[in-house]
């Protein structure tokens, strides 16, 4: 798994990156210019998701569970959004509708319209999932991690 800090430095990347992205998405959709660097954002997603896919994969492969397979895939799926707070799971679930309608809206409209407030209506709606779900998952890594060593500092305990 990686390393705690770069879980932490995840979380707030995605945190940070979220609430850019919502204000970029508010000023696209009010009509204000947004500027340029806005684009930044999307560097800005892989720095949250990589060490938060990564930590996953270990998590997974610290339970031995086939990810050949998919129905396994699936089960590892649910077990991992299991961990997830349930307020969190119904924001994430309300995000990512509305970036899905977002997303149909802006694409309807960009046939009509190729003006850059589209676009980056567009970009922005799924800025905010891939931020939220990387802060959502990194925390929920974390808390993994805690849990682990707590577990593992009560098992092997003082030597005797």
């Amino acid at each position: 798994m990686p390393p705690p800090f770069l879980l932490r430095l995840a979380f707030w990347i995605g945190v940070a990156g979220l609430v850019a992205s919502l204000g970029v998405h508010l000023a696209a959709v009010l009509g204000a210019p947004v500027p340029g660097v806005a684009m930044a954002l999307h560097v800005g997603v892989f720095a949250a998701f990589l060490p938060v896919v990564f930590g996953m994969k270990d998590w997974v492969e610290r339970r031995g569970d086939d990810l050949s397979d998919f129905r396994s895939q699936w089960g590892i799926q649910k077990a991992l959004f299991g961990l997830v707070p349930g307020w969190q799971k119904v924001a994430l679930g309300v995000l990512f509708a509305y970036a899905t309608v977002n997303f149909l809206i802006g694409f309807a409209g960009a046939m009509n319209d190729s003006s850059a407030g589209v676009d980056m209506r567009m970009f922005s709606g799924h800025w905010m999932v891939f931020y939220a779900v990387s802060a959502v998952f990194a925390r929920v890594l974390l808390g993994l991690r805690q849990a682990e060593a707590s577990a593992g500092a009560r098992t092997t305990g003082p030597a005797r």
